[in-house]
């Protein structure tokens, strides 16, 4: 047989292998549609505890993501709750600890890190600043005593994690866990960032994305594992409260605020606190505008940190959102991000955008100021 025989008889083989593969998988979402179907039902009725036991069931099953955006696209009364609570599920992984009655919890999380795009690649290449920014969660004293952070060297963007399904968030959860469970050496590393590189491709939309440049917020994926003894009472340590969006108390503050300087003197650069991956998205948005309304207001000779801002307006147009500031009569804007960055958080972006000025200005006047020249 010749050499090109051999390659269409091989070419013909491959195709006939996917041709089955797919068949394969299509017959597993039809056997996954019904619990896929009462999952929604369980969230449906409120009973988000049923929801997430058994989403937990499903999530590693290579069919579960098809499935799911099936079962969403039949209940789309249901589907944006459904894939936030789907993700916040595949963020987490709980299973029995290292002695009875033991529980040991891992999370995905992420870093939203801001500055200039080609300090924040040097940073990743940097092994000695990465680690020691991994240790500045212990020093703060955001860990639980026996808690681990393990931080991935690959610097996303935002804008393609916010694209995230459930089980390729589960995958790279897997990833990590096999990650800390090795010897950490070289090769180690490697395959884990091959998984980290495998996650950003699969969340890559079919559209275009256009290349970070000047100042911009990467997002550095971690995993945080820990044991609790179950108890009738767990007092959550900062780390599992930040990340969980539990710390509404403000017990956890200061070493929040010590884990933010410290970051940022082994940096050089803004660090934000980690979140679950749906608010690092929305996150990410909010430093970048920070970022560029700190530089706008240099010009004027004002210090943000310092000042504060006297007002900000926001206004979604399309897939985009609007920002603009003032400070002493004078507008730092229009800073525009998509809007899809905050889908999963829009209270909490919504909150925190108002928080960074003194009042809060009418949206109409991002339609009919000079942000109208975006149109």
């Amino acid at each position: 047989m010749s050499a090109n025989a051999k390659s269409r008889v091989s070419s013909a083989s491959s195709v006939d292998e996917t041709a089955a593969l797919n068949a394969g998988l299509a017959q597993d979402v039809i056997a996954l549609a019904p619990r896929m179907q009462s999952l929604l039902d369980s969230l449906h009725i409120g009973d988000s505890m049923e929801f997430h036991a058994a989403l937990q069931k499903e999530l590693d099953d290579p069919a579960f993501d098809p499935a799911f955006k099936a079962a969403c696209a039949k209940n789309p009364h249901l589907a944006d709750a459904a894939l936030r609570e789907a993700l916040r599920g595949a963020a987490v992984i709980s299973k029995h600890g290292s002695e009875n009655g033991c529980e040991r919890i891992t999370d995905i999380f992420v870093l939203p890190v801001t500055g200039p795009v080609e300090r924040i690649l040097e940073l990743a290449g940097d092994a000695s600043a990465m680690a020691a920014l991994e240790r500045s969660f212990r020093d703060a004293g955001l860990l639980a005593p026996d808690g681990r952070v393990a931080l991935s060297d690959t610097p996303l963007r935002p804008d393609l994690v916010v694209n995230a399904t459930p089980g390729v968030l589960r995958r790279l959860h897997r990833a990590f866990e096999r990650f800390a469970g090795s010897k950490g050496a070289a090769a180690d590393r490697a395959i884990l960032e091959m998984e980290v590189d495998d996650f950003e491709t699969a969340c890559h939309p079919e559209s275009r994305v256009n290349a970070a440049r000047g100042t911009a917020t990467f997002l550095f994926v971690g995993f945080y594992s820990r044991e609790y003894r179950l108890t009738s009472f767990i007092e959550l340590d900062a780390m599992t409260s930040q990340i969980n969006n539990a710390d509404a108390h403000g017990e956890h503050d200061e070493c929040l605020e010590a884990f933010e300087e410290l970051a940022r003197d082994v940096t050089g650069l803004d660090v934000s606190l980690p979140h679950w991956p749906g608010r690092g998205c929305a996150a990410a948005a909010l430093e970048t505008v920070r970022a560029h309304m700190e530089a706008e207001a240099l010009c004027y000779g004002k210090d943000l940190a310092v000042s504060g801002l006297d007002a900000i307006a926001c206004a979604r147009r399309g897939d985009v959102t609007l920002v603009e500031g003032e400070i002493d009569g004078n507008i730092l804007g229009p800073f525009a991000f998509p809007a899809s960055l905050v889908k999963f958080e829009p209270e909490w972006a919504s909150e925190s955008l108002e928080e960074m000025a003194r009042a809060v200005l009418p949206s109409g006047r991002l339609e009919y100021g000079r942000s109208a020249s975006l149109n």
